[in-house]
């Protein structure tokens, strides 16, 4: 079965060439959103499996969108942008990845295939959290602690995950709190 994915991109032609990208890939393109707001809705109707947001859009911007999407109806979130500055902006609004415009080749495949494997993750701190927006800002948490432990051990992004469950398990602890003690140490979660 496809992968059903919800372009929200302004421009028109961009939105078109992303959905014949994405078609010839092998995704089925549920619908575009000229603007957030549209985006938030369309996500909430058409309950696709990956919304790939622009940033800059009317209305209700990229991360704006993100963010209330996350927090009523969790989708995995790519977001395209011409800034890199943005990666923190949109890992705090709920993103599971970023593509820096204009894209070239495959690599909105290669950013899909990253988001879905980081949402599977994020859906483990979604059973874990009380409520939605608790698990986003759970979910930042342990992001910033993954990418500690890549840095420290140079590890792989599932090694460093999965040494944080493993943590977590071992200690009785939630993925955020191991995630608090692994950002308060020099990196390592506790053992």
């Amino acid at each position: 079965m496809a992968i059903r994915v919800l372009i929200a991109e302004d421009e028109r032609l961009i939105a078109l060439v992303l959905r014949a990208q994405l078609e010839a890939n092998g995704y089925q393109v549920v619908g575009i959103a000229g603007n957030g707001a549209e985006a938030v809705a369309l996500a909430r109707d058409e309950a696709p499996d990956v919304v790939v947001m622009d940033v800059k859009m009317p209305q209700m911007d990229g991360l704006e969108a993100t963010r209330a999407i996350m927090e009523t109806d969790p989708r995995c979130v790519v977001i395209l942008t011409g800034r890199s500055a943005l990666e923190p902006l949109a890992l705090e609004a709920g993103a599971m990845t970023h593509v820096i415009k204009p894209l070239l080749g495959n690599q909105i495949s290669a950013a899909i295939e990253r988001a879905q494997q980081r949402f599977a993750y994020y859906q483990d701190v979604q059973k874990q959290s009380g409520n939605l927006h608790e698990a986003l800002c759970d979910w930042v948490l342990v992001q910033r602690a993954v990418k500690k432990l890549m840095d420290t051990h140079e590890l792989s992004e599932e090694r460093a995950y999965q040494r944080l469950r493993d943590s977590a398990g071992e200690h009785g602890l939630r993925l955020r709190d191991a995630a608090k003690d692994a950002l308060a140490s020099d990196g390592e979660p506790p053992r």
